[in-house]
This record gives structure tokens, sequence and C-alpha cells, in this order.
């Protein structure tokens, strides 16, 4: 078993989708699973392929989950009552590869919201006779996306190392903050113009005034009311710039006691801005959602910018309303020339806080957006080219779309490119091209950028290895609140690399990264209380985090359970669950040394992995 061969990566009984429905669905789903295997796609079907097994069913699930390409979800009224069902989707979700087929309607409240996220395909039709041709555009969807996540051949040392790289630099495209989902970490603050927490658009911009909290007098209005105050903003202005931007272009020609005197005097526009002031606390304004909703309920009359804005507030639930109006609002403003508009409710489709649009929907008001000069529906669009979401993916036009973003100044935009050159997603492989535009998103501040400059720069891919600059580049990301970045500098603290070690701060970062849903950082910080290592020595704190880390499959937290449970540390000894947790271990190994180490454990404890060609 030690002399296994370098191309043995996963054990190859691997299927390609596991096909995930509900028992009364299943002959609808066995004739999917037989147009996959006429196509040559592989598949778990439990109906068929569930079999007598030493770990029972529900380890069987897992494992066959945990190692598939993809996961199919097959949507029905009889799958959305089942537990089992949500279950298998959420783990698919969890690990970026799910995919849904919709074969009967039900209504859209019953769906969980991270699964209304999802484009599916429709096989509305399958109550009766099954639609061919609705079943080819599946089966061609499913093949495209089974290829893309097949690891590619080895065919040298070289290319061996330069996969290993790009593999180290992951498609962190495909976490919850990706795949153009607005994720609920998202809410925290405001939407893509958030001051702070601003995960796509241009930077920031920073004010330097000390906050000054305005009471309700602020909105009293005067008598006799002022003359209009000439604001010196064009219709694009309102249109398309992000809220800082705007406000700022505002204050280049009055200030904002000027401002805020004519809102109070009834002017729209200057309500507006005052609202638009309170969402981000910029320019001597407290952040105050609740003043701003106040305000923008004043504006939206006559301003379309001000009621899209409200309809964001509102779908978030920051200020008082339900959907309904939400929906409303945002598609009176989206209906008017205001591109804006568009995008924020083509976003709120995304987020699914408004599903009476559809997808497709959605990326027509983000093409009309970004035609129109809104870089952030540009951006949006581009990711939705490039993943297929309400369009037919296109790389090509993708990589045009994006690259026009970018070049107008659009930080996510530049950080996105960075990812389809470093990963050859649209376009080839050019990690030169990769490093050159992530530097560009991280010097205007974006979280992505941030953090995967400081990811190519700690692994050395497309720029020379410096783990001095890694480390202050994941600081900067880290404090914008990514996980990921929050994660690695924490290993890097632990290890010493690129500055002094420091335990207690990289398990304060874990537990940050750990509340924000981080499987990675739970386990490593279950590791530092197993080991008292920066933390108090606990084992039921360690056997509680690796618990949680190993319902999402990582692999580490795997280990260290089967370790625990082998040696009844923490836990009491149980042979049959630390050989389960071994074999989850092996099918989720992030590198074959890893791989080898499981497989040499399970052969120790009298439990080989039986290896056999793959189906």
């Amino acid at each position: 078993m030690d002399d296994q061969p370098d191309s043995l990566v996963r054990p190859p009984e691997a299927r390609d989708v596991f096909v995930s429905h509900s028992s009364k669905d299943r002959e609808i789903a066995k004739r999917i699973v037989e147009a996959l295997k006429a196509a040559k796609i592989s598949t778990y079907f439990s109906t068929e392929d569930q079999r007598p097994s030493t770990v029972g069913y529900h380890e069987e699930i897992r494992l066959q989950l945990s190692q598939c390409c993809l996961v199919l979800g097959i949507q029905s009224r009889n799958a959305l009552r089942s537990d089992y069902t949500k279950a298998e989707w959420r783990r698919g979700h969890k690990k970026g590869k799910l995919l849904f087929a919709r074969i009967d309607s039900f209504d859209s409240d019953e769906l969980d919201l991270i699964f209304d996220k999802y484009h599916f395909a429709r096989l509305m039709d399958w109550d009766g006779a099954p639609d061919d041709q609705e079943l080819r555009n599946l089966v061609d969807v499913i093949r495209d996306e089974v290829e893309r996540r097949r690891p590619p051949p080895e065919t040298s040392k070289d290319a061996t190392r330069a996969a290993q790289s790009a593999a180290d630099v992951k498609e962190r495209a495909e976490r919850d903050k990706e795949a153009f989902q607005l994720s609920s970490s998202a809410d925290v603050r405001s939407h893509a113009d958030s001051k702070d927490a601003n995960p796509i658009g241009p930077a920031p911009v920073t004010t330097k005034a000390t906050p000054t909290v305005r009471s309700a007098e602020d909105e009293t209005p005067l008598t006799p009311p002022d003359p209009p105050l000439a604001l010196t903003l064009a219709p694009r202005d309102w249109s398309v710039l992000n809220l800082a931007p705007l406000l700022d272009k505002a204050l280049q020609s009055v200030s904002i006691a000027q401002i805020r005197r004519a809102a109070r005097s009834g002017q729209s526009d200057a309500q507006a801005l005052i609202g638009f002031a309170h969402l981000i606390g910029a320019a001597d304004v407290s952040h105050d959602e609740a003043a701003a909703g106040r305000w923008l309920e004043k504006a939206a009359p006559a301003s379309p910018r001000a009621k899209a804005e409200l309809s964001w507030l509102v779908a978030t639930k920051r200020v008082e309303g339900d959907r309904a109006r939400a929906d409303r609002l945002s598609a009176e403003a989206a209906a008017t020339d205001c591109a804006r508009a568009k995008t924020l409710r083509a976003l709120l489709r995304h987020a699914g806080r408004i599903p009476s649009i559809s997808f497709q929907s959605a990326a027509r008001l983000l093409e009309e957006a970004a035609g129109a000069g809104d870089t952030l529906a540009g951006m949006h669009f581009g990711w939705s080219l490039l993943n297929g979401i309400g369009v037919r993916r296109n790389g090509a036009r993708a990589h045009e779309v994006m690259r026009n973003a970018a070049q107008a100044g659009d930080a996510g935009a530049m950080a996105r490119l960075g990812v389809m050159y470093a990963f050859g997603r649209g376009v080839p492989r050019d990690s030169a091209k990769g490093a050159h535009w992530f530097r560009q998103a991280a010097k205007l501040g974006d979280s992505w950028g941030l953090f995967y400059f400081g990811m190519i720069n700690e692994v050395g891919f497309g720029v020379a290895r410096d783990a001095i600059e890694a480390r202050k580049w994941y600081e900067k990301a880290a404090r914008l609140g990514d996980k990921d970045a929050q994660f690695r500098l924490a290993r890097m603290l632990i290890d010493g690399r690129g500055g002094v070690a420091d335990l207690p701060r990289a398990a304060e970062l874990l537990q940050r990264a750990a509340d924000g849903d981080s499987e990675e950082a739970a386990a490593l910080l279950g590791q530092l209380y197993e080991q008292g290592r920066g933390v108090p020595r606990n084992l039921a704190k360690a056997v509680e985090l690796y618990e949680s880390a190993a319902e999402d499959d990582e692999a580490l937290a795997l280990w260290r359970l089967a370790h625990l449970y082998e040696n009844g540390q923490g836990v009491a000894r149980d042979r049959d669950r630390a050989i389960a947790y071994y074999r989850r271990a092996a099918f989720n190994a992030p590198d074959k040394e890893f791989f080898a180490q499981m497989l040499r454990r399970l052969r120790d404890l009298g439990a080989p992995l039986r290896l056999s060609s793959r189906n």
C-alpha cells in the first residue's frame, strides 16, 4: 500500500456525479442517471449502488458525497420535505460542487435561501413525458462541470509542480463569497457600496472626519424653504457611481452642511445624498441605517437611485418592510434609465431576496447596466458569463466584459480577472497576468485582491516567493474580515514564517475565521486546543471543533478525530468510528502524502481501503 503510484490522488472508485433525490422521485432520477451513463458520466445513485457495507448506509453516503466531482440535486416537492436530501444539498453547497435540476413546481419560499441562489435546469414536464431536449441540455451542463472539476493528467515533473502550485493558489472563486452570490456575511453592513464591508466594486473612500450623531431635528423642514442647491452631479453620476465617489463628487462644490440644509428644505437629490452618507457613514455623518432609510424614503419618489438603495435596505431587513415591498421598489427603480438600479435588482435576485424574477432576467439587467457604464454590473455580468448563471457559459465574452470593467477601475473586476488568468478560466492560464491584476486590486483595497496577492507571494505563483510580503497582504485582508486570509495568516504566525511566531494571536484569528464558517480554521484551532499551544489544553473543546469541521469533510479534522477515537483520548475508544473517520480523511486527502498516511493507518487497523479501477 505504501507504493501507490503518484497519479493516485483519490480512491479510483470515485464517481463523477452524486445524484441526490427523494426516494419518491426514484423513477425520474433513474432516467437522468441512464442519460448520464449513456454520456459516459459515472454516477452514484443510491437506489442502485447502495450495497451491504461495514461502514453503514449514512457513512457510505458521506464517503460518496466527499469523493464525487458534482452533486446533482433533484428539486421537487418531495425533496423539500426530506431532511436527508436537504442535508446532502448542504454538503454539496459547502464543497462548492452543487447543481440543481427541478422536476416540478413549488413555492420558492419553501426553498432555503442558500439553495435559492443556485441556477437550475428545468425538467418541468417530467410529471408526464420527459423532454429530450431539456435532458440533453442538462447532460451537456453536467459534462462541462465534471470536465472542469476533474484534476488534469500529469505529463511531467515540471507540469506536476506547476499544477501543485496552482492548486495551492486554489480556486477561492468557489468559496461562499464567490459564485456571484452575495453571502449572508455581506449583510453585516450595506451592499457592494458599503464603506467597510465591500467585497465587490471600487475601494471605499475613507473620510477623515469624526462621525457626528445627528438628531431627529435634522429631518425637520425649515421655513421658508431655501432656493434649490445647485449640485454638480450629472445623471450619469447618479446612475453608475458607487456611493462614496458620488458623495465625494457632490462635496467638491458644496459642503455637507449645505446639502443637509437643502435636504431639510425638501430637495430630493440632497435628501438622497444625506441618506447615502448615513448608509456608509461618511462626510461627518454617522453610520445610521434607520436614518438612511428615512431620508431615502423621502427622496425615493423623485430619485430612482434612492429608491433602488432603499429597496436593498428593505430586502436585507435593515429597515422596515417585507419582501413584496422590496420587490416593488426594486422593480420601479430598475424600470428607469438608472443603471445601478438594474444592477441592484439583479444582485438582490442572486442573493435570494426577490425570487420573483428569473436568473435569465437578472443576467439581462446586468448586461443592460454594464452597457450603460456600471462597472459593478460589468464585473457581475462577466462572472455570470464565466459560470453560466442565467446565460450560456462564454469564457471569451466573460473575459472581454471583465477586462472592460477592470480597465474602467473596478477593483472587484480586477481581482476576478486575476482569478481567470491564474486558474485558466475562460482564458489561457498566465500566472504573470494573474499576479498583475491581483496586485492592482490589492492596491485599491479589494478584499479578494488582498487575499490572492498575499497567497501568490506566499507560494511564489507569478511572483517571487516572499513570506514577509504575504504576511503583510494577509494582514490587510484579515482586517477586512476575510476568513481565508485570517486562516492563512494564522498558519504563518504558528510557523513563524514572514516574522515572529505568535500562537495566541494565531488562535484569535482562527477563532474569528471559524466563527465565519471556515472549517479549515476550526480544524487547526482544534489542533491547538488538543496540543495546548497558544491556548489552554482542552480535549473537549478540540473534539467539538473537529466535529464541526468534519461535517464539511475537512481532512485534518477527520484525521484528528480518527486518532482520538483510536486511542481513546477525550472520547471513548471506538475502533469502528476511528476506521470510518480515517476512510473519510483518505477520500478528502489534500495531497498524496496525506492519502498514503491514511492508507497506512487503515492497513494497521486491519481495514485496508480497497482500490479498484475507476468506474
